[in-house]
């Protein structure tokens, strides 16, 4: 299954309205992650610049993400500039996601 698979599966078929709601947000920061992934110098620009798409309200709280944000940016990277499995970036996503909700469960 690829990430795109996969959010586009969260944010049909959930049973909360928040769940699909935030993959449907998902979709469209994967979107702009990967529009700065094709368009950036290198991977740590991406890495910097990967924390304000939106992850939270005004991206207020988004540099709390930056030790988690790294291997997400790395997998993005490989898949705009030289190939990744569907299943490492999927892989990629869920740690990343995991943590997210760890550390942004406070600003709730």
């Amino acid at each position: 299954m690829t990430l795109d698979d996969h959010l586009a599966a969260l944010a049909g078929n959930m049973d909360s309205m928040f769940r699909a709601a935030l993959a449907r947000e998902d979709i469209a920061r994967l979107a702009k992650l990967r529009d700065l992934a094709a368009s950036v110098a290198d991977q740590p620009t991406l890495a910097r610049e990967a924390l304000f798409v939106g992850w939270t309200a005004g991206d207020l709280r988004s540099k709390d993400l930056a030790p988690a944000i790294g291997p997400l940016a790395d997998a993005l990277w490989a898949e705009a500039h030289g190939g990744i499995a569907d299943e490492a970036l999927l892989d990629a996503w869920q740690s990343f996601n995991a943590e997210r909700m760890r550390i942004l469960i406070h600003c709730l």
